[in-house]
């Protein structure tokens, strides 16, 4: 009987102690488990070829739970075509609100250009997320005669030929 009304007391003081908090204190530990990955700064900027982006690229890391997971490795990767791309840190861990940042220098050639966060998550499919940044030219860095040079004509009158002028950046894109 002593081990019974010990027991039913114990049960009887957690239960009491649950109820009395009304169970919105009670934080429980998360599953563990990455579930969600999201965008949370970074996408959509615009730069110049071989320049840094002025703002980080930013992901946050949830369990199922919707609770940030810290401690987990982030894989940013280069996934577009250009000479010179690249971020930094490759695989940085989550702070404690889940989050994980990296640098991303543009890489040498116009258009768009893209970076995938990812994280792994053993036998299940990864977790993946694409950073966009529209990479507009250099600006202009050299003029030269492409055509038409060396022609004469008396004033006030056309030349023969037009005149041709290629503009480069420093990328040597026209």
């Amino acid at each position: 009987m002593n081990r019974l009304s010990a027991a039913l007391s114990t049960f009887a003081l957690i239960t009491s102690a649950v109820l009395a908090c009304n169970g919105s204190d009670l934080v429980l530990p998360g599953d563990g488990a990455a579930a969600q990955l999201t965008i949370t700064q970074g996408d959509g900027q615009p730069g110049s070829p071989g320049t840094p982006l002025p703002d980080s690229l930013e992901v946050q890391v949830l369990d199922s739970r919707g609770e940030p997971l810290p401690g987990t490795t982030v894989t940013f990767t280069v996934v577009s075509e250009a000479p010179g791309a690249q971020v930094s840190p490759e695989a940085p861990k989550t702070r404690a609100d889940g989050t994980a940042r990296a640098s991303w220098v543009l890489g040498q050639t116009s258009g768009t250009q893209s970076v995938v966060a990812q994280v792994d998550r053993g036998d299940a499919e990864p977790l993946e997320v694409t950073f966009n940044a529209s990479v507009g030219p250099a600006p202009a860095r050299v003029l030269a005669s492409a055509a038409g040079n060396d022609q004469s004509a008396p004033a006030r009158s056309q030349l023969e030929n037009p005149l041709v002028v290629l503009v480069t950046d420093g990328f040597e894109i026209r």
